[in-house]
């Protein structure tokens, strides 16, 4: 358990919620760098069950492993020049949302804020370097340091084992309705992110933040 603030615990996924996840950028850059398609790429790399991509994020293999075998299904030699311009592909497809930046300050003057994501070091290291809105987040309980990912109800019995924090004083913002369906499961407030302007309503109504018909 950590010190907490008197507010909630309010848990955020990364990708198309804090920041945009640009996979179209990737799959273009790598396409460039080997024979593979696009289809290829996303399926081998990082979409199916056995994909480096899939055990990166679940943290069973660290970031060496992860290029190794990366370019083993590309079909390229392991080099300097070359992991260069991998991890370029590969990570610098984060892009910053500047009006989440804003919501998220705001919410940290009274509120425990973690991260909660499907990720993996590189763009955790990523997003901590690149984007200064992700000082305010006091902690994380990701699935490449839980070896569990959304919508599995272990990462979330995980954050609140961690927080020491009951169901009903967390809440779980994402974009995808499977993993707030998981959460809900369990007891926790949940939101769909769909765009700033929806959510800063949702935390309105759930008086986390004034409504706006309050102001």
């Amino acid at each position: 358990m950590t010190d907490s603030k008197s507010g909630k615990l309010i848990l955020f996924d990364i990708a198309n919620t804090l920041v945009t996840f640009r996979s179209d950028l990737r799959t273009e850059r790598l396409k460039k760098l080997c024979s593979l398609s696009g289809e290829e790429i996303n399926a081998r790399l990082f979409t199916d069950a056995d994909s480096p991509g899939m055990d990166f994020d679940r943290g069973l293999i660290v970031s060496s492993e992860f290029y190794d075998r990366c370019c083993a299904i590309m079909e390229v030699e392991p080099s300097e020049e070359f992991a260069a311009k991998f991890r370029h592909a590969y990570q610098d497809i984060l892009e910053a949302r500047p009006e989440m930046g804003v919501l998220v300050e705001e919410l940290s003057a009274e509120h425990d804020l973690w991260l909660m994501s499907n990720t993996n070091v590189w763009h955790l290291d990523y997003v901590r370097t690149q984007f200064d809105y992700f000082k305010f987040f006091k902690t994380c309980c990701n699935s490449c340091d839980t070896r569990f990912v959304k919508p599995e109800p272990e990462i979330f019995v995980a954050a609140l084992e961690r927080s020491g924090r009951s169901s009903d004083e967390v809440i779980f913002i994402d974009d995808r309705q499977a993993n707030i369906d998981a959460a809900k499961t369990l007891g926790i407030s949940a939101v769909l992110f769909e765009s700033v302007e929806t959510l800063r309503a949702k935390l309105g109504e759930l008086e986390i933040i004034p409504s706006v018909t309050s102001v």
